[in-house]
């Protein structure tokens, strides 16, 4: 699997559970590797600590924060 593919599973894994971690996790911090959610946090230190101790050789990380609104980027190839 290409690093690219994995970013894109842990996108994928996020958007499937947003609605959930919407209504049960509001403002707390997610990290999803190997397309699974690994960790949910209180604070974006918290998480990146505890995403830094279940390491499993994941080749990304998706961290978020569940309440925050990310602007539509746009792209020229």
């Amino acid at each position: 699997m290409s690093i690219l593919e994995d970013m894109q599973n842990n996108l994928n894994a996020f958007e499937a559970m947003q609605p959930n971690l919407e209504k049960e996790h509001w403002g707390n911090w997610v990290v999803f590797t190997n397309g699974e959610l690994t960790v949910i946090a209180g604070t974006q230190d918290e998480a990146v600590q505890k995403a830094d101790a279940l390491a499993n050789g994941e080749l990304s990380r998706l961290i978020r924060q569940i309440d925050e609104e990310l602007p539509e980027v746009v792209r020229k190839l």
